[in-house]
């Protein structure tokens, strides 16, 4: 159902930040840190013994976590084997996002610590509690710690809670997540994050979190949020806002994601569709 729709004056960048996701981490709509091609057929199980947030062939109908990506195509299987031999960390983290690339050391990893702070991570990174990041998978990152490797799973509960959100457990729906003092919104330099954006999208991602919404399984929207909710709402996004189709394309019809992609960075205008309040709303976004 339409309820109606909004004109809103968008930054040109913004819509190519959020084009993305998966386990990531994924949004047709937003900075160029996203951006991403999504693969068009199902992406292999991890084979590990530890269990894995859902398997990703069981529903057909529609696009898994582990086919949401961003700079790549889902690893192959013998990498997924290999990763997954590591044993399970005891270390106090939660895996809450994944941007995932054909290389495990491109991606980028969502991580909380014990106390709920999420920020972004690359191969090679310290994590809190001295580990360093070494892989991005599909749905596990692989750590070491004391020279050893291990494994860290996004949790099994998020595939499980239909609708379930990637975040960390202390931040309540809807509330932003670390936030940081954002002083002048009015003035902000747009072209500087859009460079910082290009140059570091680890960086941006510490402050705008891509969240696949879950249900029965398969992505069936995108929420931005994290401590950027403020700067966020101000371009017309809701932080309960699931967005839902991109010109009218389906965030489920994983085929025509670059379509879309192109279309958007060429446009002057771009209809966004959100689930909102339990009613569909289209927003028309001027990109000029």
């Amino acid at each position: 159902m339409r309820a109606g729709a909004h004109s809103i004056e968008y930054p040109r960048w913004l819509p190519s930040l959020a084009v993305a996701v998966a386990g990531a981490l994924c949004l047709w709509l937003g900075l160029r840190l996203l951006m991403t091609v999504l693969a068009a057929g199902d992406a292999p199980a991890s084979t590990g013994p530890a269990p894995a947030l859902f398997d990703p062939l069981a529903a057909q109908s529609a696009p898994t976590l582990a086919q949401w990506h961003l700079f790549g195509s889902a690893m192959s299987s013998p990498d997924l084997r290999n990763a997954a031999t590591a044993p399970e960390t005891t270390l106090d983290l939660r895996l809450t996002g994944i941007l995932a690339d054909n290389d495990p050391a491109a991606g980028i990893a969502l991580i909380a610590d014990g106390s709920g702070t999420q920020a972004a991570y690359k191969a090679g990174d310290v994590l809190p509690g001295g580990a360093r990041l070494k892989g991005v998978y599909i749905d596990h990152v692989l750590l070491v710690s004391n020279g050893r490797d291990e494994t860290l799973r996004l949790p099994r509960e998020l595939a499980n809670d239909g609708g379930a959100r990637l975040q960390s457990s202390p931040v309540q729906p809807g509330q932003p997540v670390a936030p940081v003092n954002i002083a002048g919104l009015e003035s902000v330099d747009w072209q500087a994050v859009q460079r910082q954006a290009q140059a570091d999208p680890a960086e941006l991602a510490r402050h705008i979190n891509v969240l696949p919404v879950i249900e029965n399984g398969a992505v069936v929207g995108m929420r931005l949020g994290g401590a950027q909710s403020q700067l966020l709402a101000r371009v017309g996004l809701r932080p309960d806002d699931v967005v839902t189709a991109v010109n009218g394309i389906s965030v489920k019809d994983v085929g025509r994601a670059r379509q879309v992609i192109d279309a958007v960075r060429d446009a002057d205008r771009v209809s966004v569709t959100v689930r909102r309040n339990g009613r569909e709303e289209t927003l028309d976004v001027s990109l000029k």
